[in-house]
C-alpha cells in the first residue's frame, strides 16, 4: 500500500522535478558534500528541498544515488581529462540567465548551451555538466552545441 505522501508526489511529479533534484545533487557531491560550495547556497539548497517535497522518498533516493555516482565517475573523468584539484564552487545553471551570471557575463554564452550543472575546480578551470535524469517516460534529449569563449 502507497503512503499519503508517495500518491499525492506521483500525481504532481514532473520530470523536470526529477532532473532539478538530481542536477543539484550532482553539484552537491562534486563539492564533497557540501551546501556551501554553491553560488547562492541559500537558494539553492532551497530549490532542493522544495523539489524534493514533491517526490516520493523512493524517487529522492534513486536520484541520490544516481547523483552519488554520477558525481563519483564526473570526478575520473575529470582527473583523467587534466582537471586539476578539488571542485571550490559549484552553480546550478538550470534556469535561464545563471550560465552567463555563473561566468560573469565577460563572454557570450550560447543560449542552446546544455550545462546544468558548473563546476569550477581548484586549479581554475571550469567543466560544465548535463546531467540525465527522468521518470522513464519520455525520451532524453541529448546536445552538444559547445560553450563557446569564455
Amino acid at each position: 500500500m502507497k503512503s499519503f505522501r508517495t500518491y499525492i508526489s506521483e500525481a504532481r511529479v514532473s520530470n523536470t522535478d526529477i532532473a532539478d533534484v538530481n542536477e543539484i545533487l550532482l553539484g552537491y557531491y562534486c563539492a564533497g558534500a557540501d551546501w556551501s560550495a554553491y553560488e547562492d547556497a541559500r537558494t539553492v539548497k532551497s530549490q532542493y528541498e522544495e523539489k524534493a517535497a514533491i517526490l516520493s522518498d523512493e524517487q529522492v533516493e534513486q536520484q541520490d544515488d544516481r547523483a552519488k555516482r554520477m558525481a563519483e565517475e564526473t570526478l575520473k573523468w575529470a582527473k583523467a581529462n587534466g582537471y586539476r584539484g578539488d571542485v571550490v564552487k559549484v552553480w546550478w545553471t538550470a534556469r535561464p540567465g545563471s550560465l552567463q551570471r555563473a561566468v560573469g557575463n565577460t563572454g557570450e554564452v550560447d543560449s542552446g548551451n546544455p550545462t546544468d550543472t558548473l563546476l569550477q575546480f581548484s586549479s581554475g578551470d571550469f567543466l560544465g555538466l548535463s546531467a540525465k535524469s527522468t521518470l522513464g517516460e519520455s525520451d532524453i534529449g541529448f546536445k552538444n552545441p559547445g560553450m563557446g569563449t569564455i
